[in-house]
């Protein structure tokens, strides 16, 4: 058995508009796991994110997605994008 988490976190019964980017989204999702199950390196992985994004956007200010060329990845575990190419202004 194979926990789909991309599925799980878009449940509309738990999740309004579940397939809609939103940092600000209080209920909690399953992406690091659950109980003694957790990830130990969600901390690290979050703050990683975050460094990642500040200084992407301190480089890169304006910018956009390019949605006509984004390719979704094709897996039965993880949604996301194999290709999400961005226009830098």
């Amino acid at each position: 058995m194979l926990p789909l988490n991309g599925s799980a976190n878009c449940d509309e019964r738990r999740f309004p508009d579940g397939e809609r980017f939103d940092i600000y989204r209080g209920a909690a999702h399953l992406s690091f796991g659950h109980g003694l199950h957790f990830c130990l390196g969600s901390a690290l992985a979050r703050m990683q994110a975050r460094v990642v994004l500040e200084e992407v956007i301190k480089r890169w200010p304006e910018w956009d997605i390019d949605y006509a060329n984004a390719v979704k990845a094709h897996t039965s575990s993880v949604r996301g994008w194999a290709k999400l190419p961005v226009i830098t202004g």
